[in-house]
Order: C-alpha cells, then structure tokens, then sequence
C-alpha cells in the first residue's frame, strides 16, 4: 500500500512526491482504470455466459439421465423378477 501525505506538501492535490504514484500521471492512471474496467466488464460477462452454459448443460443431462434411470430401473425390476421366480421355482423343487 502506497502512503501519500495529506496537505501542502507543495503539489497539487497534497500529494508530497510523484515518484510515490510510480512516475504515472493521472492521464496513465485514468487509462489504466478505464483498461481495468473493460476486463473487468469482459470477466463478468464471461462468467455469466459460461455459467448459463453450464446450467443449460446440467438441465440436459438431468432429463436425459432421468430417462435413462427409468429404463434401467425397469429392466432392473424385470431381472429381479425373472431371477425371484427362478428361486422360488428352485425352492419349491429343493422342499
């Protein structure tokens, strides 16, 4: 953090000494804000595109894999009847 005094000093502003800014003026430091601004603005808006691509992506996924949990569910509870009437068969047989 840069420390810059308060008050006379002589400058402009109350600042005592340019070298504290790093030699920029207040032009460079204006454009650097305005630069800073822009990809700050660019971020956001990256963000918020790849997150509603996400949320379009995860809302797709959930339909399809609920469909594909039906169907295998129902085959699941195809099998395990077939197999329980196989055992049941091979019970009745063993008794």
């Amino acid at each position: 953090m840069r420390n810059y005094s308060v008050g006379g000093g002589g400058t402009p502003g109350g600042i005592s000494n340019a070298s504290q800014l790093g030699g920029r003026t207040c032009r460079e430091m204006e454009d650097g804000m305005r630069d800073l601004k822009k990809e700050n603005f660019n971020l956001k808006l990256r963000i918020y595109f790849l997150e509603e691509r996400l949320g379009a992506a995860s809302s797709s996924f959930k339909a399809g894999s609920r469909e594909e949990l039906h169907e295998q569910n129902s085959s699941l509870k195809v099998r395990f009847f077939i197999r329980r009437e196989l055992v049941c068969g091979v019970a009745i047989q063993l008794w």
